[in-house]
């Protein structure tokens, strides 16, 4: 009977123990939703696309990003306006996309600090891109891409941070 109470005992602990959980991640302000689909890996090279027409401040008209392998990203539009504050990626992504869909490949920098900078993270399924202007604070879009299969439509988040 003895070692009935003890076990109660213990199992009256156990629930009472506090559930340390990590705090969610702050990525900022939600800004907009992008269709996106993920693709299979055994049929190109492309890990997933996300397109969407968007006006915010940061960016607006066609938006597509794609990214291929880990570390290449492609950055399409049409149309597309960008006031990142980096006056070359502003004026070369609106001179490339005024009047047909076109892409700027980016390869991923392992050197962070730069201008532009992106890394994707497979396990949280996050792209995370930042635009730091010399004379304006930092901006940062974060992109969360729900899970799914393959060739089927998925949400993806995209949240904005100035730093």
């Amino acid at each position: 009977m003895r070692k009935f109470y003890i076990l109660l005992f213990l199992l009256f602990l156990a629930s009472c123990a506090e559930e340390h959980t990590e705090p969610a991640p702050d990525y900022g302000e939600e800004y907009f939703q992008m269709e996106c689909v993920w693709r299979d890996p055994n049929n190109n090279n492309i890990v997933w696309e996300c397109s969407e027409q968007v006006k915010t401040d940061l960016v607006s008209g066609y938006l597509k990003l794609q990214l291929s392998g880990d570390t290449e990203l492609y950055f399409c539009g049409e149309k597309l306006v960008l006031q990142s504050g980096v006056t070359i990626y502003d004026n070369l992504v609106s001179y490339l996309t005024r009047n047909e869909l076109e892409c700027l490949r980016i390869t991923e920098d392992k050197q962070k600090g730069n201008q532009f900078d992106w890394t994707w993270n497979r396990k949280d399924r996050l792209l995370q891109a930042i635009w730091r202007p010399e004379d304006e604070p930092h901006k940062m879009i974060s992109l969360v891409i729900e899970d799914g299969k393959y060739d089927q439509i998925v949400s993806g988040i995209v949240y904005y941070k100035t730093l």
